[in-house]
């Protein structure tokens, strides 16, 4: 199933006590993974390998490749290594990019601007509403949205992705191996995430559990993947603030929403705004944060409004109230009210009164 090449990378990255500017720097050298690992104690020593690393490279691991294998093909898993040319391009930017990434779901590296929208794991209202209203006018729009599929923050920007029909990358702190998903309350997102045609990724291998360690050191993918980072909400010292670093270090734009000053988590976000980064008010600002325009690949009436809101559409254009839509659909009036909501916050619909909307 994996290539000799990749193999050899996975036989690299399960030698503790290698980092990832060790093997850049012997990659670089030697070209391929499999290069690293065949050459003798006195090659590694004429090509600058120390003592310490060459004896660690020669240290037998506990890969277990039968096992990797066999559950990556029960879980239709994929690995994508640096010295593959499916490798993002983005990432080979960083100074520290994962050297092997598993992944479930389609991963189309073409022509994909790519978001990444981070924040605080104590989601406010305002956070959400913000989200809410931000995404509405992005409804299937060609960019992706990336973050880590935390509580929080993440989890609502995952959630107002699929929801407009954006697609999404999950960056996890644990395997990609659904025995392995953190938070357990989030697999049904991470499901979704996949049928809706986005990615789950993690440098960790499959089978390996979430670890506190772990969720600092994966920021650096979400920031690496993306053309611009977006901070929804932070407190003063957060992951999120961590992230937004790193994407000032690996040269991407940073961009923050502005909130109250009686909020401790907008303390980070105003705080970054003081310091230059972009203030976010308006879904066109996400779209020129990228280089869009919000009137550029206007999509097709079939991929901005779900079936349920061309339901309520069409009732309307033919005069139907609410009460015609909930007798025709059988939706409830909270659904029918949340619905035309999001219509006119599309700018589909105009309300008149509590019961009356006209098509615009």
């Amino acid at each position: 199933m994996f290539s000799f090449e990749q193999i050899s990378w996975l036989e690299l990255v399960s030698k503790k006590g290698l980092g990832v500017m060790t093997l850049l720097e012997l990659f670089s050298r030697c070209q391929s993974a499999s290069k690293i690992l065949s050459l003798s104690k006195d090659e590694l020593l004429s090509i600058g390998a120390s003592l310490q690393v060459i004896q660690i490279l020669k240290t037998k691991t506990s890969l277990d490749l039968v096992s990797l294998e066999r559950l990556c093909k029960k879980e239709n898993i994929h690995l994508v290594t640096f010295s593959d040319d499916t490798y993002p391009i983005l990432l080979r930017e960083i100074s520290d990019p994962p050297l092997v990434l598993f992944y479930k779901g389609q991963w189309d590296q073409k022509n994909s601007l790519r978001l990444a929208v981070v924040g605080s794991r104590q989601c406010s209202r305002y956070a959400l509403d913000a989200l809410v209203t931000l995404f509405a006018p992005l409804r299937g729009k060609n960019f992706t949205i990336v973050s880590g599929a935390a509580f929080g923050v993440d989890t609502i920007a995952h959630e107002e992705a699929l929801q407009n029909k954006i697609k999404t990358i999950a960056v996890l702190g644990c395997g990609v191996s659904e025995a392995s998903w953190y938070p357990t309350s989030n697999r049904n997102l991470l499901k979704n995430i996949i049928n809706e045609g986005g990615v789950v990724v993690s440098e960790y291998f499959p089978y390996q559990k979430a670890h506190t360690s772990f969720f600092p050191v994966r920021n650096r993918i979400i920031a690496g993947l993306s053309h611009a980072v977006f901070i929804v909400e932070a407190k003063e010292k957060s992951g999120a603030l961590i992230t937004a670093q790193l994407a000032l270090e690996y040269g991407r734009d940073v961009a923050a929403l502005p909130g109250t000053i009686f909020s401790l988590t907008s303390r980070g976000t105003n705080r970054l705004l003081r310091e230059g980064a972009r203030m976010i008010v308006s879904g066109e600002d996400l779209l020129l944060l990228l280089g869009l325009d919000l009137e550029e690949q206007k999509p097709s009436l079939n991929d901005i409004f779900s079936k349920e809101e061309e339901k309520v559409l069409q009732i309307l254009k033919e005069n139907g109230t609410i009460d015609d839509i909930s007798e025709r659909t059988h939706f409830t009036i909270g659904k029918i009210h949340s619905i035309l909501t999001m219509l006119e916050l599309q700018g589909a619909v105009k309300k008149i009164n509590e019961n009356e909307f006209y098509i615009l």
